[in-house]
């Protein structure tokens, strides 16, 4: 419920890449054919400085290709959720016929090693089908988010835990259920197109040194993957919400949706080496105020078209419109290549910014600011954030949050008069969306006329939630945004995947030098922290570990030396013992169950174990870590640590929004009062 505020300095210099996108950029994989194993490729990496290790690429491949009743089934006959309803929604699928692609489908979810697959298909599957209630005509009673997945396994090879192609098909079956024949035709080539746009901005971020797309968390990948701006409410004519009594057209939704188009004519503008003020830094945060600074209002790049700006009637593409809030980042994109100047309003910014962020691949989405303590919600400022990889927060450029509308109106973190923030959420879970904006609509004398019906302040809307805040000074951090972006699913800080490439910013709680002549058995250093829901242990050894490994470690809850409980892990096995109640260095007969603990051994050792499996404890102490091979000790550290607490019991993180809040905010969080 916090905003965090990052200080900047003055505008530096900053290396940009070299080179038009279209140079370099290559497809990853193959669209006419599937191999016929379980197949890794490693894309080239030319990581700088920061020493980041990128995994080969493991692609899903088909080894004998079965009937589709043969995948359905095998999703049903699991038996759990949220398995047992995407094998009966496939089934419901009115165009379903490639069993390559319905086979991509059953294994990524079956097979997944990231528990944001396992949360993305409980999403989709709780979210990805309309009210038929909120519509005045037929809409699909299928799922229209996993219809748009099914449509992406068609013409694409999936890779494992492919959370890029399930936030994409999340965040665009909204058309699909409100649009017609021709709407739905053109999803399914955009979606598409969207898909190998982002995968080739992916390869050249880990070509070019930059935390790749890849690697970010679910809901920046659904930020990512939504490109509809603020269509939802503010789009002239457009509006989605003004198509709850009558099918999206193609010329709406061509104007709502921003073609890849524009984002590859947007990557060239970002990336432009002969540019005299370079607009893409290797930090989010810069490139975000650099662009801030570049279309800043009324300067020679953007002008302020309200309160008093230089309103005009307009015509575009045969309409007569007003020349501020048009709901379309490809007009105004073109505009700009025109002229060089853009004409409107934060309503136009907002999204133009978000679309600039996206095409060079950072997640970008945008926030109002509104006083808690006037009659009517006074609104005070609204301001792009963005996702900063290397520390896993969401933030907002301080030169922008601190200017309020007026002199009078500016937010100051802390004071006395806390303001809400209130937050744009794409159309993940499609369940009355839209029907607060157009009972808001109905509620005005003027709508839906074409200029103001596009200003709407909905009473209740799904599309945005709240969030309140001025505890953080520096950001809101990573757990925080995640958990109100898909909705209160404990998730992971850390991705357990066996490489540590999330602990290049943290100090290791205990080390040591080589002291074992047998590589892969010699402990090199331990890492460690805790968040609200997690332990996270990573383990770093002389050499790549030895498969024989087992990792063992005791852990003292109360700060008294006594020993609690005992975690042990090893490249396919995981145990743990209560050790309450008996002396140190002995060991119940019995060991306890640990079917949530995610674990996994690759160039490095890394496990997260649920707080709740250990009494959710508020303080926690590493007694050793002992390395078994296979059960005679090998090597130790002999000594002990505390762990920090990045989020949760023990002390507030003062970097930015957390993306397990930044989640909670997006997906899970319900409808919030958006009245100014």
């Amino acid at each position: 419920m916090i905003l965090v505020i990052i200080a900047v300095a003055s505008v530096g210099s900053f290396q940009v890449w070299n080179r038009p996108i279209w140079e370099s950029a290559t497809s990853v994989y193959s669209t006419t054919s599937f191999p016929t194993t379980i197949s890794s490729s490693t894309l080239q990496t030319s990581i700088s400085s920061t020493s980041i290790y990128y995994p080969p690429t493991q692609w899903i491949s088909i080894r004998k290709l079965q009937t589709l009743g043969y995948y359905e089934s095998l999703l049903v006959r699991n038996g759990t959720q949220p398995y047992q309803l995407l094998g009966e929604q496939l089934r419901q699928l009115p165009d379903i016929t490639n069993a390559s692609a319905v086979a991509q489908v059953a294994y990524l979810a079956l097979n997944a090693t990231n528990p944001e697959v396992k949360e993305a298909f409980t999403l989709m599957m709780q979210g990805g089908t309309s009210n038929p209630n909120d519509f005045q005509y037929p809409i699909p009673s299928y799922n229209t988010e996993l219809e748009v997945l099914y449509w992406l396994a068609c013409q694409n090879q999936f890779k494992r835990d492919d959370t890029l192609a399930l936030a994409i098909a999340m965040d665009n079956g909204i058309w699909v259920t409100m649009g017609d024949k021709e709407v739905i035709a053109s999803v399914r080539n955009d979606t598409i197109n969207l898909l190998t746009f982002l995968r080739e901005t992916n390869q050249l971020q880990e070509q070019e040194g930059y935390y790749p797309l890849e690697s970010y968390p679910l809901e920046a990948k659904i930020v990512l993957g939504w490109t509809g701006g603020e269509s939802p409410d503010a789009a002239k004519s457009h509006a989605l919400s003004l198509f709850l009594g009558k099918q999206l057209d193609l010329k709406s939704y061509h104007w709502d949706f921003t073609s890849v188009d524009t984002y590859r004519n947007m990557q060239a503008f970002m990336m432009n080496p002969n540019s005299s003020i370079p607009l893409l830094s290797k930090s989010a945060l810069w490139t975000l105020h650099d662009l801030n600074v570049y279309f800043q209002y009324n300067g020679p790049h953007w002008v302020y078209t309200l309160h008093g700006g230089p309103s005009q009637t307009v015509v575009v593409d045969g309409e007569s419109m007003s020349n501020w809030e048009y709901g379309s980042t490809n007009y105004c994109f073109s505009r700009f290549l025109s002229t060089g100047i853009v004409y409107g309003v934060s309503y136009d910014h907002l999204p133009f910014i978000d679309s600039l962020l996206k095409s060079v691949g950072i997640a970008s989405t945008h926030v109002y600011l509104t006083s808690a303590h006037t009659p009517s919600n006074q609104s005070l400022n609204d301001f792009n954030i963005v996702y900063v990889p290397e520390t896993r927060v969401w933030v907002g450029d301080p030169s922008v949050i601190m200017n309020g509308a007026s002199e009078g109106t500016k937010w100051v973190p802390g004071a006395v008069n806390e303001s809400h923030l209130v937050l744009f959420k794409p159309p993940v879970d499609q369940a009355e969306y839209l029907t607060g904006m157009a009972q808001d609509r109905i509620k005005e004398d003027h709508c839906p006329d074409v200029d103001f019906c596009d200003m709407i302040y909905p009473e209740y809307s799904n599309a945005y939630t709240s969030i309140l805040g001025t505890s953080y000074e520096k950001g809101i951090p990573f757990n925080t945004m995640k958990a109100d972006v898909t909705g209160g699913m404990p998730t992971l800080s850390f991705k357990i995947d066996g490489y540590g490439r999330d602990w290049v910013n943290f100090t290791a709680i205990m080390s040591k030098g080589p002291t074992n002549s047998v590589p892969g058995k010699d402990l090199e250093a331990l890492y460690a922290v805790a968040d609200a829901s997690y332990l996270y242990v990573m383990i770093k050894l002389y050499g790549p570990p030895d498969p024989s490994n087992k990792y063992i470690f005791p852990l003292d809850l109360t700060g008294t030396g006594k020993w609690d409980y005992s975690i042990g892990f090893s490249n396919n096995s995981v145990w743990m013992y209560n050790l309450q109640g008996i002396p140190n260095n002995q060991w119940p007969d019995s060991r306890l169950s640990t079917p949530d603990a995610i674990y996994a051994v690759g160039a490095v050792a890394e496990i997260a174990i649920p707080l709740q499996d250990i009494g959710n404890p508020t303080k926690i102490t590493i007694a050793d870590l002992w390395l078994n091979s296979p059960n005679v000790t090998v090597d130790d550290f002999g000594t002990s640590a505390s762990v920090s607490f990045i989020i949760g019991p023990t002390t507030t993180n003062s970097g930015g929004i957390p993306t397990l809040q930044m989640k909670q905010w997006l997906l899970y969080s319900g409808p919030t009062s958006r009245v100014y």
